[in-house]
Parts: structure tokens; C-alpha cells; sequence
């Protein structure tokens, strides 16, 4: 329950994503903020064209993020990322791989990393056809952009210098090395 109230402030009971099947989207938690935004997006009576979804640490400098969002305005891709995007192949260890073999076809099996990514309504619609199908999420990295490879969607990367995705460090937190990054104002 969110110590911060506001109208702008949703807050999803993890029983309410547990009835409906919304979990298990990105680790070994049954319910996180992921598997609720999806929820929300669908259940709620909203359509746009775009969803910017933002992971919790990430951190935007206010002074900065407005004009990187507004900079892909005019872009139509189906998966803005910014991050990696790689192709399965074989002999690659990466443990993704081996829990999503059984819902993708190896040509369409790839990666991202979205700590920020904008999806377009159709990729919103086919990610909630397949949740529906399987009665459950695929593994979030494995996910978006096996749903761009199969169904043929548009993708790009959001290059811009003022976004440092630490993750993507051989020495970040995710490789349990400590890093010092400094922010740019």
C-alpha cells in the first residue's frame, strides 16, 4: 500500500493480479509493478497509440526527460527500448533462453533490456493475446522483442547520451559490483 496518496497514485492489490493471472512477468516474485501496469493498461478504459513504462530505478533528470520522450514523438515503432536487444543462438547460456524456449520459435526467440520503453497499442494488444493464451507472462526480457520478431513489429533503440542504463555495465548491481555513476545535470 503506497505511503504517498494523489488521484495519479494506482495502487493494484497483489490478490487482484493472482485472480486474474497477471504475475510471474520478469523474476521469481509472483507479483510486481510490471505484471500490474499491465493489468492496468488493460482493464482500464484508456486507448492511446503509445505506453511509456518506466522501471522504478530508473532515475530521470526533470530537466532531461521531457525532451527525450517528445524526441520520439514523430517515431511510429512498435518497441522503443532503451537498452540491449539481442537474438537467440545457440550455445548462448543466458538462462532466459532456456525458460522461454517453449512459447517462442527459435528464429523469433530474442532479448531486450527495458528499464524505459515505450510499446504501441498493437504490442500492448499482443502482449495481453499471449498472457491470454498461456494464462500467464512471459519472462519480460524474453517477451517484447520475441513479440516484435514474430509478428513482424517495428523496433528501436532510444539512443540519446543523457540516458546511462548502468545495467548494462559488466561492474553494475546486477553483476553484484558496486559502481559509482555520476548523473548529469
Amino acid at each position: 500500500i503506497p505511503e504517498y496518496s494523489a488521484n495519479n497514485v494506482i495502487h493494484i492489490e497483489d490478490q487482484v493480479c493472482d485472480d486474474n493471472n497477471y504475475r510471474k512477468i520478469i523474476c521469481k516474485r509472483e507479483y510486481t509493478s510490471w505484471a500490474k501496469v499491465f493489468y492496468y493498461i488493460i482493464k482500464e478504459p484508456l486507448m492511446y497509440d503509445y505506453y511509456w513504462i518506466i522501471e522504478d530505478d530508473v532515475y530521470l533528470n526533470s530537466n532531461k526527460i521531457s525532451e527525450i520522450l517528445q524526441n520520439c514523438d514523430n517515431v511510429d515503432d512498435d518497441l522503443l527500448y532503451a537498452g540491449w536487444y539481442k537474438d537467440y543462438s545457440k550455445g548462448d547460456n543466458w538462462v532466459h533462453w532456456k525458460w522461454n524456449m517453449q512459447h517462442y520459435e527459435k528464429e523469433n526467440l530474442k532479448g531486450s533490456l527495458n528499464p524505459i520503453v515505450r510499446l504501441s497499442y498493437k504490442m500492448i494488444t499482443l502482449i495481453e493475446y499471449g498472457r491470454n493464451m498461456r494464462q500467464r507472462f512471459v519472462w519480460l526480457e524474453v517477451m517484447f522483442a520475441s513479440i516484435v520478431s514474430k509478428y513482424n513489429l517495428k523496433k528501436q533503440s532510444i539512443k540519446n547520451e543523457e540516458i546511462d542504463v548502468v545495467a548494462l555495465y559488466k561492474n553494475s548491481v546486477l553483476n553484484k559490483k558496486a559502481k559509482s555513476v555520476v548523473m548529469k545535470e
